[in-house]
Order: C-alpha cells, then sequence, then structure tokens
C-alpha cells in the first residue's frame, strides 16, 4: 500500500466550518467595536472643536463662522468635495485644528449669536440606541454640552 500525504477531505470541511462559526461570531465584535472607536472619534471632534471655539471667541469676541456666513458643513468624503475642501481649510486656517476626512464623520459648524453648535454625522450608528449624530453646544460663558441625537 502506498502512503499518501495530505489532508482528507473530512479534515478539510471541519477546518472551513470551524472558520465559518469563529467568522460568523467575530462580525457582532466588529461592528460594537466600529461603533465605539466612531463614537470616540465623534467625542474628540467635538471636544477639539469646541475648545479651539472657546480659544476663538476670547480672541475675537465672536464665534467662528461668522453669523454672516451662516453654516459651515464638512461632508464626508475622501477626497472632499470642493465646498468640504474650502471649509476644512478655512475651519483649520481660524480655529488651529485639524479635521479629518475619509473616517465617515461628516461635521455641521453654526454660530448663533449668543451660541455656538457644531454637530457630527456618523454613515452608521455611534452608540447604543441608534445615536448617529453627536450634538456639542457652547454659549459665550463657556458652558459646553455633549448631547447623542438621532
Amino acid at each position: 500500500m502506498k502512503k499518501s500525504s495530505g489532508f482528507t477531505l473530512i479534515e478539510l470541511m471541519i477546518v472551513i466550518a470551524i472558520l465559518g462559526i469563529l467568522s460568523a461570531s467575530s462580525i457582532g465584535l466588529l461592528n460594537t467595536y466600529r461603533q465605539r472607536a466612531t463614537g470616540t472619534e465623534a467625542k474628540i471632534m467635538v471636544r477639539q472643536i469646541l475648545d479651539a471655539q472657546v480659544a476663538y471667541f476670547l480672541e475675537h469676541d465672536t464665534f467662528f463662522p461668522a453669523v454672516e456666513d451662516g453654516t459651515l458643513f464638512i461632508e464626508s468624503t475622501d477626497p472632499p468635495d470642493e465646498t468640504s475642501s474650502e471649509n476644512i481649510d478655512a475651519v483649520s486656517n481660524a480655529l488651529n485644528i485639524v479635521i479629518p476626512v475619509g473616517h465617515h464623520l461628516s461635521y455641521e459648524l453654526v454660530n448663533y449669536d449668543q451660541q455656538f453648535l457644531v454637530t457630527v454625522i456618523s454613515d452608521f450608528p455611534m452608540y447604543e440606541g441608534l445615536f448617529t449624530k453627536l450634538l456639542g453646544y457652547l454659549n459665550k460663558t463657556g458652558q459646553t454640552t455633549l448631547i447623542p441625537a438621532q
């Protein structure tokens, strides 16, 4: 009798079944970690923008952008479109912060007369409860509030 080397069909099927079970069980964890990472990045970016706005307000006695300019919106595209690219440059120059692109987060900066609102919008839920937005409020006294929203 000749001895053959290699794996039998049964052994290969068992290995494939084990790999299938492991990958199916890890999909839930992958979504959880993606949610946590996106939520953490959104919270960090809102805090950075609000802190930079405090410094900007102390120097210019108003929030950025000026009330007359309305709302700045930065869309989550990689590379950013022309409008988002101009808005990223404006935010970088005025507030001295870097807005990352291609991270599934869009930003909306609104200057009301006496308060500032930043909204970070995700392509998918960031927190439990299917929250896809994180709102950050800042008033002229420096008080900040973070609120997850749908």
